[in-house]
C-alpha cells in the first residue's frame, strides 16, 4: 500500500527537481525527533535510526547509514518511550523509510521470551547514548539520567549474544554499579 501519490511525470523518476509526494495518509503524523533502533524480525542487522514523525499506525524514520532493510516484518524501537513496534516497510526514499505498525510492545512490561532480544537491543542503544554523552564530557550519572536508563532495564548480566563491543560491556558494568538496586 503506497501512502504517497507521486506528482512526478515519469514513473520511478527520482532526484533533483522532482516534486514532493502528495500526502494520502488518513491520520496525520506528529513531527518528532526520537532515537530509535530498527532490526529484522530476529533482532539481527540492527541499526540506529532517528524517528522523524509518527502516529499510532506508523512512522517515518531516517537511517543514519543507507542500510538495506528486509521487506518482511521488522522492529522499530523507540528508545525514549521504551516501546517496540512490529512493522512493515511501506516505502523507502534513500535514507528515509516509511513504516506501518502491526503491533506494539511496551518493553517495561512482560513480553514473551522469544522477544527478549528487544530488551537487549534497547539496553545496547541506551548504552551507546550514554557512551556518546560521556565523550562530550557529561558525567556518567548525568548521561544515565538524560537517556532514562533505570535499574528495571538492567539484566543481572550483560545479555548473551548481545553486541560484543567491549566498550559497551565495560560501560554496562559501570552503569549497573551506579543504578543497580544495591547502589
Amino acid at each position: 500500500m503506497n501512502l504517497f501519490k507521486s506528482n512526478k511525470s515519469e514513473p520511478g523518476a527520482e532526484g533533483a527537481g522532482a516534486e514532493p509526494p502528495v500526502e494520502r495518509r488518513k491520520r496525520k503524523r506528529k513531527r518528532v525527533l526520537l532515537s530509535g533502533v530498527v532490526a529484522d524480525s530476529k533482532g539481527t542487522n540492527a541499526a540506529d535510526c532517528a524517528i522523524r514523525d509518527m502516529n499510532e499506525r506508523g512512522a517515518q524514520i531516517y537511517l543514519h547509514k543507507n542500510r538495506p532493510l528486509s521487506s518482511d516484518a521488522i522492529y522499530l524501537l523507540d528508545t525514549r518511550n521504551q516501546v517496540a513496534y512490529l512493522a512493515n516497510l511501506v516505502w523507502r526514499d534513500d535514507e528515509r523509510v516509511g513504516l506501518s505498525f502491526i503491533r506494539s510492545y511496551a518493553l517495561r512490561e512482560a513480553i514473551s521470551p522469544e522477544l527478549e532480544f528487544l530488551r537487549a537491543l534497547l539496553l545496547q542503544a541506551k548504552l551507546r547514548q550514554i557512551q556518546a554523552l560521556t565523550t562530550r564530557r557529561l558525567s556518567t550519572e548525568e548521561a544515565i539520567k538524560l537517556v532514562g536508563l533505570s535499574a528495571d532495564l538492567l539484566p543481572e548480566s550483560y545479555p548473551a549474544g548481545a553486541d560484543a563491543d567491549p566498550g559497551l560491556r565495560y560501560l554496562y558494568t559501570e552503569v549497573k554499579s551506579r543504578v543497580g538496586p544495591d547502589s
